[in-house]
């Protein structure tokens, strides 16, 4: 096998590596991310010197870094074998995938040359002695190169899950957890141990909120000792084992995280309760977390009376998902009944949090009437609208109804499985004129009702009058007043309504003058023409004569229409 640093600047060499490559690669895989890795790297190496601040790495620059023809992950060696040499300058090799961006490449560099990091930094994250195979970093070590390389991914902003084949974590979470926080093996291989150690380093960062250089300085023989420099307790892997069951249970597995972090924990948030269901129906509600789920978060959801309400025994929330729709399905049950609430708990990582669902017979929820308006005499047909069609008997709806103008049955049937039904509506054939009629309907079933309005509409067609009125009431002889006749409601053709100026015998307040006692100090028009659709006609009302000073005169301004109205005028002397 041979390596080539042609076509790179300086042949290669930076400030700390010598960068070379396979000469089998293509030239996409080989001197294009060679050149991609030469222009980028000695960044990723200053952002690992301010993780490991202060530390020096013990070997001697450049380090040695080629890119092979092969597909297998990354690795370093020391030249002289099983034991380091300081200031020697171990070979870094790296096996990306053909295809794979200069990304890949970098997380597998920075990987790499965190254990160089550790093995130079000395506090027993790795050890530059025999411990293990030529000094290597162990499984503890592993993990904390493994969660790195990640953190140099999202410092970046190019993704915080490892490259394709480099998670780990899933291994161990779906397996049969095994403690490798208390001892350290001699194992760095992508397998349930470093996926025990690389998850706890994650644990310590995401969910304790412990920095990167905090993790890195609380070095100790194994990762119950990391955690106990860290925050003076001794009980490491009981913390971590008993969270991780309690958010993730076992009975749950396969979990499928995006990478090798399941922290920090999701909370139960919410559990959204249902309007009231229709017997025999359903309806759907959500359930709700505090934040994106890690890994799948599974949900136990129960009914105190599952033979009314029932719910799924399990509603997941999917990774990066913050809620998840919830079935909720009841029993038809013969009506009618009062409704019944039944408390259904939802229950996740020890919180429940309990809704009431409200089981309701079909309800009414709409009452029609069409056409709206009738003449008296004709048929109207009203229609009565369910929440939901009834699935055990028949809705029987009672009919109030509080005008002699229409009439309704006393009860309407619904059948089962209708969600609606009509009935007949009948006026009366009323020969004189009046007022359209405002007729409310009232349907009422249980605790439901609804209603409607229908006008029903004189077949005689004639101007009725509501009010005539004068302004000013009270005048000097020679001034004019004004009269105003108003009509109940408009009619579609010109409303004549006679107008006469009548002397009473005595004061306003006497008896009405008899016909012909028209006034001799009053005049009105013989009519007053109120034009079709309007409903206000106005007139003059004159005075004139003579008559003695200081004298009072009461004249009674008469409209004669249906029905005969009076108005009184004052004139003074």
């Amino acid at each position: 096998m041979a390596f080539t640093s042609s076509g790179l600047p300086n042949n290669g060499k930076t400030a700390h590596y010598q960068i070379s490559y396979d000469t089998t690669l293509s030239p996409v895989d080989g001197v294009a991310r060679a050149l991609d890795l030469f222009n980028i790297c000695e960044a990723d190496f200053a952002l690992m010197s301010g993780w490991f601040a202060g530390v020096n790495l013990i070997f001697n620059f450049p380090l040695p870094v080629q890119i092979v023809n092969a597909f297998g992950g990354a690795s370093w060696s020391n030249p002289s074998g099983f034991q380091l040499i300081f200031g020697s300058s171990p070979t870094i090799t790296i096996k990306p995938a053909s295809g794979t961006s200069v990304n890949v490449i970098r997380y597998l560099l920075v990987s790499e040359v965190t254990e160089m990091f550790m093995v130079s930094k000395n506090n027993q994250w790795a050890e530059p002695t025999s411990l293990f195979q030529g000094g290597d970093e162990g499984s503890m070590g592993e993990g904390l190169s493994r969660f790195l390389g990640v953190q140099f991914q999202l410092a970046n902003g190019i993704g915080g899950v490892p490259p394709p084949g480099a998670g780990v974590v899933p291994v161990w979470l779906n397996g049969a957890r095994p403690d490798f926080v208390n001892n350290d093996p001699d194992d760095n291989r992508p397998d349930i141990v470093t996926g025990c150690t690389t998850l706890f380093i994650y644990y310590l960062f995401n969910q304790l909120n412990f920095s990167i250089q905090q993790i890195i300085n609380a070095g100790a023989s194994n990762l119950a000792g990391v955690y106990q420099n860290l925050t003076g307790q001794p009980a490491g892997w009981a913390s971590f084992i008993d969270l991780v069951n309690r958010y993730y249970p076992p009975a749950f597995s396969p979990y499928t995280p995006k990478g090798d972090n399941i922290f920090p924990v999701s909370d139960l948030n919410a559990f959204f309760p249902p309007n009231p269901i229709t017997c025999g129906y359903g309806q759907t509600t959500l359930i709700s977390i505090d934040r994106p789920a890690m890994a799948q978060v599974n949900v136990v959801l129960t009914s105190d009376n599952p033979g009314l309400v029932q719910v799924p025994g399990t509603v997941t929330i999917p990774v990066g998902g913050t809620s998840a729709p919830v079935t909720i399905s009841t029993t038809a049950i013969p009506i009618p009944f009062a409704p019944q609430i039944v408390n259904l708990h939802a229950s996740y990582a020890g919180k429940t949090i309990t809704v009431a669902c409200e089981v309701v017979p079909p309800y009414l929820t709409g009452l029609t009437i069409a056409p709206a308006k009738v003449t008296c005499g004709d048929n109207a047909t009203g229609t009565i609208t369910l929440s939901q069609p009834s699935l055990s008997g028949p809705v029987v709806a009672t009919m109030l109804n509080g005008s002699t103008f229409a009439n309704v049955p006393a009860t309407v049937t619904i059948p089962p499985g209708v969600a609606s039904q009509s009935f007949v509506i009948t006026t009366p054939n009323i020969p004189i004129p009046f007022k359209t009629a405002i007729c409310s309907i009232y349907a009422t079933y249980g605790s439901s009702s609804a209603s409607a309005v229908l006008l029903v509409a004189s077949r005689v067609i004639a101007p009725i009058m509501s009010s005539l009125t004068v302004f000013p009431t009270t005048v000097t002889i020679g001034e004019i007043s004004r009269g105003t006749v108003t009509l109940v409601e408009a009619v579609p053709m010109p409303a004549v309504i006679a107008l006469e100026a009548m002397d009473p015998t005595v004061g306003p307040g006497g008896p009405l003058p008899l016909p012909g006692s028209a006034s001799s100090i009053a005049s009105v028009p013989a009519s007053i023409t109120i034009p079709p659709g309007q409903t206000v006609g106005i007139f003059n009302i004159t005075t004139h004569g003579i008559v003695s000073p200081g004298t009072h005169h009461f004249v009674r301004i008469v409209a004669g229409g249906i029905p005969l109205m009076y108005a009184a005028l004052t004139v003074n002397a």
